[in-house]
């Protein structure tokens, strides 16, 4: 302690700056001195995690100020100790916080709307309960136009049924919730809102303009919610998601939409091909994921993939293509990085043809075709030219043992990556030796 007492202000604090959030709380309690230098280090982000059991992914931010570190991240048992780490960091630009159950967080609640008031970027993710409208009421406060990202994640959506007559619990917060926090954040780009909400496009249409990302994958617009949602924001949106939609919604984002750099719609409910062809109109996308109802587009995303060659995510489900379109997407769409096909109907027509033609992309990362009949060669020598491929699914691949040993000395040469193979193969995990970064049919 003499030595270290001995250390001008300037240098501890430089010391200070590099320790986790857990000491720098801890060496508040050691003296005075060190209270007042630990006082002064501006600690911007902090990542929550209370007696949470499962792994949440966080949406990535892209504002560097709002990224977090290791040295950010803080494990504790009880929301109580949680709300006096806030209260001892004020000035916090970005929040995240992962919970197994919302029952108790109250009292970190109020302390991030007590306390908080320089917040830029806000997310929470759950297991259980509901986030009612009075427990966004107490994080409002900390809410002002200094706020861009608000991120609201449910795990484990539940479908929850009670009997007559018994007592049930809260609602989730719904439009009056949503509609105050646009008010009180006029500057808001980010909106993700994926999880059990009360929240309408009557509560939507109040978005401010100057929103930029939209994802919604739990809620349900109709056309007259569509309407009103793009009125005066459809220009400047780069990102949406939706749960489902239709002809009429598909239509008016992609005529109104002309910026879009990412657009996401699982279920979309057309009935003919050529409606798709309105991709045509989203000049800058890159991330394109949709689903259909087993319609065969391979011609339309010819011509897709010729207007929209920025893409770096092709994600297609419940549909039929082939190799006629596949082959040349590497042509069309030299950037691509993510390729899944679900295709609807087992026998498809994507084959070898096409895994020569994606040896192609050298930024390929991922590779989804589970229902393809291909070889194990022609993997093998995907493998072999595609350098950065850590994700593959070919659960309709022949000779699949030799394609496990591909990926197993690709790990093995490569172990600060993570690799993930799906396929059919009835080898036992435990007797492949494979590496720790290697997980093979979630093994």
């Amino acid at each position: 302690m003499a030595s270290i007492e001995k250390l001008s202000e300037e240098i501890l604090e430089k010391i200070f700056e590099h320790f986790t959030i857990r000491e720098k709380v801890l060496l508040e309690s050691v003296c005075k001195r060190w209270q007042r230098i630990l006082q002064r280090i501006a600690q911007n982000v902090v990542k929550i995690d209370i007696a949470c059991h499962e792994k949440i992914d966080s949406y990535k931010c892209k504002d560097s100020k709002h990224q977090y570190q290791a040295k950010d991240a803080i494990a504790i048992s009880d929301t109580q100790t949680a709300a006096k780490v806030i209260r001892r960091f004020p000035n916090l630009k970005a929040i995240y916080i992962n919970v197994d159950t919302l029952s108790k967080i109250e009292p970190l609640l109020s302390a991030i709307g007590e306390v908080c008031t320089q917040i830029e970027h806000f997310e929470i993710s759950f297991v259980f309960g509901k986030f009612t409208g009075q427990r966004m009421d107490l994080l409002l406060p900390a809410f002002n136009e200094k706020m861009k990202h608000f991120i609201f994640c449910e795990s484990r959506m539940k479908c929850e049924m009670y009997p007559p007559g018994s007592v049930q619990p809260p609602s989730p917060f719904g439009n009056e919730s949503i509609k105050s926090l646009f008010q009180r954040c006029p500057n808001l780009e980010m909106l993700v809102l994926n999880g059990s909400t009360c929240v309408s496009g009557d509560g939507l249409k109040y978005l401010p303009s100057s929103i930029k990302t939209l994802l919604l994958p739990s809620i349900w617009l109709n056309e007259n919610d569509i309407y009103n949602v793009l009125e005066g924001n459809a220009k400047q949106i780069e990102e949406i998601e939706l749960i489902a939609a239709g002809e009429y919604q598909f239509r008016e984002i992609c005529e109104k939409m002309t910026k879009l750099k990412s657009l996401q719609i699982p279920t979309l409910q057309i009935d003919a091909s050529d409606t798709v062809l309105l991709l045509t109109n989203l000049k800058h996308l890159e991330n394109l994921s949709i689903g259909l109802s087993g319609l065969n587009i391979d011609d339309q995303l010819i011509k897709i993939m010729r207007s929209c060659q920025k893409l770096k995510r092709l994600n297609l489900s419940s549909c039929a293509i082939s190799d006629k379109s596949l082959s040349i997407a590497h042509e069309l769409c030299p950037n691509l990085e993510i390729i899944e096909i679900y295709n609807y109907q087992e026998n498809n027509g994507i084959t070898d043809v096409s895994i020569a033609a994606l040896s192609n992309l050298k930024n390929l990362r991922e590779l989804c075709i589970p229902q393809a009949k291909i070889t194990g060669k022609s993997v093998c020598d995907l493998l072999s030219k595609c350098e950065k491929l850590n994700v593959l699914n070919v659960e309709g691949c022949g000779n699949a043992e030799a394609i496990v040993k591909a990926i197993i000395e690709r790990a093995k040469s490569n172990s600060s990556q993570n690799f993930n193979l799906s396929l059919n193969y009835d080898y036992p995990v435990e007797k492949m030796r494979k590496p720790s970064n290697l997980s093979i049919n979630g093994q």
